[in-house]
């Protein structure tokens, strides 16, 4: 909480010149050595005694024309320590989540389960490659075998090793 104002330009000048002449001598003392302490720092209690002299002498000056560009004076709060059995807590509730989120990152690298699925580098590809060999190599043969005879041999042998392929696992097992 503010218990000082750090004295503006105004009321500096006030201080020095004639404005303040009508006050007690020993006010503007006290008000002379606030302004020359570090960080010209003038407390409550001196502002009260201020505005008190302000208006008993009747001087048309008032105390918020002479704090004009004066600030509040707002100290640091302390800082309370640590408790350190927190502190072992939060450290280990950290080094858990950083745990979890490099298991999480990672669970896809290593090729097992997650969930009902298994997690393999490149899911559908022997698929893929089947569907390929099925449909896209024999009807791409058929368009070049138009342009070109010589390529209906080469038809030809692609099917009967793509037949072969299909066949070799159910052979194995009967």
């Amino acid at each position: 909480m503010a218990s000082a104002v750090r004295a503006g330009p105004r009321l500096r000048r006030a201080a020095r010149g004639r404005e303040l002449r009508a006050l007690p001598r020993a006010l503007r003392d006290e008000l002379g050595a606030a302004l020359a302490s570090e960080g010209a720092l003038v407390p409550f209690s001196l502002l009260r005694s201020l505005h008190a002299a302000l208006r008993d002498a009747g001087s048309p000056l008032r105390l918020h024309e002479l704090l004009e560009g004066s600030e509040l004076h707002l100290p640091e709060p302390p800082v309370p320590p640590r408790n350190p059995e927190l502190e072992a807590r939060l450290e280990r509730i950290k080094a858990r989540l950083a745990n979890r989120e490099y298991r999480r990152m990672t669970r896809d690298v290593t090729g097992r389960d997650v969930g009902f699925q298994t997690v393999s580098p490149c899911p559908g590809q022997h698929r893929l490659w089947g569907a390929l060999r099925h449909s896209a190599l024999p009807g791409g043969m058929d368009t070049m075998a138009r342009a070109d005879p010589s390529v209906s041999l080469l038809k030809r042998d692609v099917q009967q090793g793509a037949h072969r392929q299909e066949s070799t696992p159910w052979e194995a097992l009967g």
